[in-house]
């Protein structure tokens, strides 16, 4: 199978009071780890198919992770925005 390939990117977050840390994993693999403000964007190749992507925002007081599963047929660009809660 040929590979296409995909951008994940966030973008830099308005204003927050502190700077979690961002830990990113695209099928278990470490793509960005780092500054939750300075946002990333990484492109990579991978094959076609269902594929997992783990994002973990880690403070000094908590630790949550989300998991998505992503089709990907063709090139594509995968975003990830925040979302505060109220």
């Amino acid at each position: 199978m040929q590979s296409v390939p995909l951008c994940v990117c966030f973008s830099k977050p308005g204003f927050f009071l502190n700077d979690p840390r961002l830990t990113v994993r695209f099928d278990g693999h470490v793509i960005y780890e780092g500054s939750f403000l300075s946002g990333f964007e990484t492109t990579f190749p991978v094959a076609p198919g269902t594929h997992s992507l783990a994002v973990k925002l880690t403070t000094s007081l908590f630790s949550r992770e989300k998991q998505y599963s992503i089709a990907i047929e063709a090139a594509m660009v995968a975003g990830l925005e925040t979302a505060r809660r109220s």
